[in-house]
């Protein structure tokens, strides 16, 4: 039998939680000691006291949740599906390990940013006008937005919203949406419509006297090109985040100096670069191009690149330059030996057999036979 997790949003109060679990256990136990013919749908349920606000159910779907939950007192008609990872997490939580610190990174578990990168800028306790008042705490992050802007691929008179797939990451731009708006009213002034008769437009508001690059659009708040949110602290996943390098690309473009110095500070603890690594430049004037580190500093990378001729037949002559550390990205062949480094430690060594993209695997050095002469 399949199984599912789902987390049950749940009125809060002292032992609320605690009640809630009991309730949906003893309707387990009766249906099994009953005669009738339907047989309990939830196999399990737990709360746990960081994570107030929320049971944690183990059915075999989605409506055999909802059936329970939904005569249960305190139920607040919000069910969320949760990987079976994220149930482990929070089943073997301890308060000593739910160690969330400002400035660090977290991914979001819900909603049209599920499972993306978020900078935990601020956590704090929510108060009690708040909407968040019944989460155990409550965090302020930032996020590489996901907006769709108005262009040739959304009608412009229905403006309706694709709903197959999220929009792409992207740092917001307000002149593309300024001028995916100016292009919906020109194309409605052509056929003779008015705002009257047609979809309001989002207005998109300059915050004046706002430190940084800030703007408002949807009720939402935009600084430097990242979207500011608050969330309670249940929609953040209990393991530690570890950011790809496409998502580090991504974020390293942000003007924040303190998004900035945490990519760096990561990237610097991560790889390691040492002379002789093999480099590609993935950022910057340099983009595209490969070469080797001849010498490594602090911040910086000074590096020999190879010559290279563009697909468009633009020819680049071999070339010594110093480059930003965040900009380049190691390059694997195969047959290289290689260290695995995990939380800093070393944790196995061996030899690289393919490579897929950003994806390497490696037969452990222990797996091969010795060879003797």
């Amino acid at each position: 039998m399949l199984t599912c997790f789902a987390s049950v949003l749940i009125f809060s109060k002292p032992k609320s939680e605690l009640e809630v679990v009991y309730f949906i256990m003893q309707d387990m136990v009766e249906r099994l000691a009953s005669s009738r013919d339907d047989l309990p749908g939830v196999k399990s349920a737990f709360a746990r006291p960081a994570i107030r606000g929320f049971v944690y159910v183990e059915a075999p779907c989605y409506n055999n949740v909802r059936l329970v939950c939904e005569r249960a007192h305190g139920y607040r008609g919000d069910i969320q599906l949760v990987s079976i990872d994220d149930a482990e997490a929070a089943l073997t939580l301890k308060l000593s390990d739910f160690d969330v610190r400002k400035e660090s990174w977290v991914r979001l578990t819900r909603g049209t940013y599920k499972g993306d990168l978020a900078f935990l800028q601020n956590l704090q306790s929510p108060h009690h006008d708040d909407k968040h008042k019944n989460a155990k705490a409550v965090v302020t992050l930032k996020v590489i937005p996901r907006i769709r802007y108005f262009d040739e691929s959304v009608p412009l008179i229905s403006l309706k919203r694709k709903r197959d797939a999220r929009p792409t990451m992207a740092l917001f731009d307000p002149v593309r949406w300024q001028n995916g708006v100016d292009k919906v009213k020109a194309a409605r002034a052509l056929d003779g419509l008015t705002d009257s008769t047609q979809i309001k437009l989002p207005k998109l508001r300059k915050l004046q006297g706002a430190a940084g690059d800030v703007w408002k659009l949807h009720g939402n708040i935009f600084k430097n090109g990242l979207q500011e949110m608050e969330v309670p602290i249940n929609a953040l996943n209990f393991r530690p985040t570890t950011p790809s390098s496409l998502e580090l690309r991504l974020w390293i473009q942000c003007p924040d100096p303190i998004v900035q110095n945490l990519v760096k500070r990561y990237l610097r603890s991560r790889n390691q670069f040492w002379i002789g690594d093999r480099i590609r430049v993935t950022l910057g004037e340099y983009l595209g191009r490969q070469g080797t580190i001849r010498s490594v500093d602090e911040e910086e990378v000074l590096v020999f690149l190879h010559s290279w001729t563009k697909a468009d037949g633009q020819a680049f002559a071999a070339e010594e330059a110093t480059i930003v550390i965040a900009n380049v990205q190691k390059i694997f062949l195969e047959g290289d030996f290689v260290e695995v480094i995990e939380d800093g430690v070393a944790s196995k060594t061996g030899w690289v057999v393919n490579v897929d993209g950003e994806k390497i695997t490696i037969s452990p050095q222990a797996a091969l036979p010795d060879v003797s002469d």
